[in-house]
């Protein structure tokens, strides 16, 4: 029996061992992209690798059914169907309707992919006495109205185009595991061939069983009568701000309605279909174990190698851009337009700019977004002021607190005011 030593003076290293403890993890991102892809023989292409995270994924599986066998192999709460595939929200960002008064945490992944966005950004002055570099950044995305497709509760899917060095080595490493068995052929280690060739129909059948399941948008409108829309989304610390300047219907759709990937399906064949995929991956891991040591070198090495292109396949398919594929997703449902970026130095004005460009005129809102003290509730009536002007009406108020505070908040209302004339005059293209 012939054994993959590294050093004659070391215990031989499980090389299985070691690459599956790595490697579990990475295969669970990699699904994320063969999922949403509209695609199926093109994810299945890209799947055709000896993955070191069989494993990991069947353990995932186990948690979305029901029969108790699966229930005892992978204990503990039971996942959302949705957590396999990274579809979940987060629950780090909190969104406030600068309209409606709703105050809540964004529920899908689609809103957080929005506030994620890519942007350039613009420093927008502050005219404050004494440096006042906080650096905060907001975004600003305007969308069209919800395409009438929406309630038909159709199916999430992205074109997957792939171009570059990264789309070379996703369409040739599945080409090297074609080379793999081909040489375990030559060496007429048949072993070796046959379970290269089942790690590789139980990685494609675990990417067709769970892209079986789908992922659906959600269905359904705002209530009749629902306030206009425009929203702040904050992550968690309040340090990232995107303001989205859409109607009501469109925001609860991306900020409050979860992706719904359906129930398991009462088709008997099909659940048995599902069970073997799941079943059949993790018992793979404790035949790789026990069978490659019987292998020849040759076979052992070239296992090995196919292995380590199967993490290096799964890793290329994790690294892309999630965000942007979830965006390319959503463009086939309303219009995006391009995002504009602005960097404020205090929080004060980034606040005032977004409720100047809502064209909010609902106080409460300012009273989520700052601290409820008399001083600040002063300077959100003169926020409120402002907003009246650029809407051609006229109202006073005046209550004096504090009044240096004030002043300062005075000036940082003045420069989101200016920003917001300065764009209205034309002075400043779109970023």
């Amino acid at each position: 029996m012939s054994n993959l030593d590294f050093l004659d003076s070391l215990s031989k290293l499980n090389f299985i061992g070691v690459v599956s403890l790595f490697g579990g993890e990475i295969a669970l991102s990699a699904l994320r992209y063969s999922v949403l892809i509209r695609s199926t023989v093109q994810s299945l292409y890209l799947s055709m690798v000896v993955s070191p995270g069989l494993q990991t994924v069947s353990l995932k599986m186990f948690r979305r059914m029901e029969d108790r066998v699966s229930k005892a192999m992978s204990g503990g709460i039971e996942d959302d169907k949705r957590d396999i595939i990274g579809l979940s929200a987060s629950g780090k960002y909190q969104y406030t309707g600068l309209h409606s008064g709703t105050k809540m945490a964004v529920g899908s992944i689609l809103g957080e992919a929005l506030a994620k966005a890519s942007v350039e950004f613009k420093d927008v002055e502050s005219t404050r006495q004494g440096p006042q570099r906080r650096g905060l950044q907001l975004k600003v995305m305007k969308l069209g109205r919800l395409s009438e497709e929406v309630n038909r509760g159709i199916r999430m899917e992205a074109d997957g185009g792939l171009t570059g060095i990264r789309a070379a080595i996703l369409y040739i490493i599945p080409l090297i595991t074609v080379a793999g068995v081909v040489v375990a052929i030559l060496d007429k280690d048949y072993g070796a061939c046959t379970l290269i060739i089942l790690n590789v129909i139980c990685n494609m059948a675990v990417t067709f069983t769970v892209r079986s399941y789908g992922v659906s948008y959600p269905s359904g409108n705002a209530s009749p009568g629902s306030p206009p829309g425009d929203a702040l989304i904050q992550n968690a610390d309040g340090t990232e701000m995107c303001l989205i300047l859409a109607d009501e219907n469109t925001l609860q759709y991306l900020f409050q309605k979860p992706l719904v990937v359906p129930p398991a399906s009462d088709d008997k064949l099909w659940n048995t279909l599902h069970l073997f995929a799941a079943y059949s991956s993790y018992l793979m891991v404790i035949v790789n174990i026990i069978v490659i040591p019987f292998s020849d070198i040759v076979g052992q090495l070239t296992f090995g190698i196919l292995m380590f292109f199967g993490v290096v396949q799964n890793l290329t398919l994790s690294i892309l851009d999630g965000n942007e594929l979830l965006l390319r997703s959503m463009r086939r449902l309303f219009i995006i337009e391009p995002a504009e970026g602005y960097t404020f130095q205090t929080r004060s004005s980034a606040i005032a700019y977004c409720m100047l460009r809502s064209k909010s005129t609902d106080i409460r809102q300012l009273k989520h977004l700052l601290p409820d003290t008399m001083t600040f509730g002063a300077w959100g009536d003169k926020v409120i002021e402002k907003v009246k002007t650029l809407r051609d009406s006229k109202e006073s108020a005046n209550n004096g607190i504090i009044a240096s505070l004030m002043e300062n908040l005075e000036l940082d209302l003045n420069d989101a005011f200016t920003e917001i004339e300065k764009e209205n005059s034309g002075q400043l293209p779109a970023v």
